[in-house]
């Protein structure tokens, strides 16, 4: 089929506009729109790349150059960069530069555990966590059952009281922790489990990251009805919505399993 001339032109023009879009993005480190039909914004967690051994300023570069909007890093990750002398001002532009988003990031302290001492122990690892994170304009931290993962001894009402002290903690640096379902965990295994430590913290910005996986691995049900709905925020969009049917007996079940723990002991 022959093309015309204003036809060459005006393709000419259309690819001109897009890489001066793509420019300016890189210039001013403008987050990446998002198309009007796309309902969810796409997150690199970067426990899928981990064993390739990449550093995390490669990547951030990896994650830009598959189209990624938003990156979710290892701490630890943070931590190397920054004890061979990186800079966290650096690295944070870097993203920045690349048009995306530190959406979540993935840690490990212990904050759910039983024992005192090392609870506080966890609480000051956090700090530091919580800073590095929003130091390189993060929002969020996972926070799952580190510590606890092979016990069946966690009161999950004390877990909330303990959610939630992680919570106030992470308002001093603008880092809401979300309790993370951990389907090979012990503790915090099922989704409705994670949800009812968020609901009964009590905090403002309580939430819950609900990973597929994990989900699959722990043996989530999603039975739903048509009775009230209950957002929660999982990380670059807070879309996810559960059936209020799913969560209303969580308490009583969650207390009876105890006692059964306590009765055992």
């Amino acid at each position: 089929m022959a093309v015309s001339r204003r036809q060459v032109l005006a393709g000419a023009g259309a690819l001109m506009g897009a890489s001066l879009v793509r420019d300016l993005e890189a210039q001013t480190g403008a987050p990446k729109p998002r198309p009007a039909d796309e309902p969810f914004g796409y997150c690199l967690n970067t426990s899928t790349i981990r064993g390739h051994k990449l550093s995390i300023t490669e990547e951030v570069d990896i994650a830009a150059e598959a189209g990624y909007r938003a990156i979710e890093p290892w701490i630890g990750k943070i931590d190397e960069y920054v004890d061979k002398g990186g800079s966290l001002p650096d690295l944070a532009k870097r993203i920045r530069d690349h048009g995306m988003t530190v959406e979540s990031s993935i840690g490990f302290a212990p904050w759910i555990v039983n024992d005192d001492a090392q609870r506080s122990k966890a609480m000051e690892a956090a700090k530091r966590d919580m800073d590095r994170v929003a130091r390189i304009g993060g929002k969020r931290m996972a926070a799952p059952a580190a510590g606890a993962q092979q016990r069946n001894d966690v009161d999950l009402l004390k877990a909330a009281e303990r959610y939630r002290a992680l919570c106030e903690l992470g308002d001093q640096f603008g880092v809401v922790p979300m309790v993370e379902v951990w389907g090979f965990s012990k503790t915090l295994t099922k989704l409705s489990q994670a949800t009812m430590v968020a609901m009964e913290s009590g905090h403002p910005k309580a939430c819950v990251l609900a990973d597929v996986y994990h989900l699959y691995k722990g043996g989530s049900d999603f039975h739903g009805d048509n009775k009230p709905n209950i957002r929660l925020g999982t990380g670059i969009d807070s879309n996810l919505r559960l059936s209020y049917s799913f969560l209303q007996s969580m308490r009583g079940k969650c207390a009876a399993r105890q006692q059964g723990v306590s009765d055992a002991v």
